[in-house]
Order: structure tokens, then C-alpha cells, then sequence
């Protein structure tokens, strides 16, 4: 099977990748980031390709043949203000489940920090 993840970066996400990085069901694993991450364990850097993406500008062809999806791209309203909270917990969401229905992505898991220790699920 293959996985994306979008929103590896912040604390749920970190964990979600751990996770899958060490699920031998998935045979490819990719992070989609608006930047490349250094991965310090030696298994994150072989099981994960990491994808630079542009959330403004989803490329849908970039989600074609997944089995499956991860989402964990969350923000605040503190950091982002209503506007971004917005935009990256409702829009980014949004077009990245719609471009994963679109690639026949199966199935697709939204996950969320809530005052949490990283591993609750929404």
C-alpha cells in the first residue's frame, strides 16, 4: 500500500510519520511539507519521500495512487489569526481530501491536536 501524509512537520504530524514510517503495510510513504525536513532517524530517511508542496496551489496529479491519506495540517488562531486558522484548518483540509478523492485515494484520516500529547485522534 502506499500512504501521503500532509502536516508531518508539527507535533501530531511527527508522530502519525513515526508511526507509519514503521508500519510494514505501506510499502511508500510520502510527506508532502512546504519545505524539506532533515530527518535525524536513520528510518525516516529511507521509508519517507519528502514532496515540497504549495498549499495555495495544489497540484491534484501530485495525489494520484495512494491508498491511503494522513492529514495532521493544523494551526492556531493565536499564530495565524481567524483568517489563517481558516485557511489552513478548513481550506488546506479541504483541498487535500478533494484531490485524494479525485486520485482515488481510498481512504483518508484527519487527525488534530487538542490540548493532546500528540496522539489523539479527531
Amino acid at each position: 500500500m502506499k500512504a501521503f501524509i500532509v502536516g508531518s512537520t508539527g507535533e501530531v504530524g511527527k508522530e502519525v510519520l513515526r508511526s507509519l514510517a514503521a508500519m510494514s503495510i505501506y510499502s511508500s510513504i510520502t510527506a508532502f511539507n512546504r519545505r524539506l525536513v532533515e530527518y535525524q532517524d536513520e528510518e525516516l530517511k529511507q521509508r519517507i519521500t519528502q514532496k515540497v508542496i504549495d498549499f495555495d496551489n495544489i497540484n491534484k496529479d501530485d495525489f494520484q495512487g495512494f491508498d491511503a491519506g494522513f492529514c495532521t495540517l493544523g494551526t492556531t488562531r493565536g499564530k495565524a489569526g481567524v483568517e489563517g486558522f481558516v485557511k489552513v484548518d478548513y481550506d488546506y483540509v479541504m483541498h487535500v481530501a478533494r484531490a485524494a478523492k479525485d486520485g482515488n485515494c481510498q481512504q483518508f484520516h484527519f487527525a488534530a491536536q487538542s490540548s493532546s500529547n500528540g496522539l489523539q485522534w479527531s
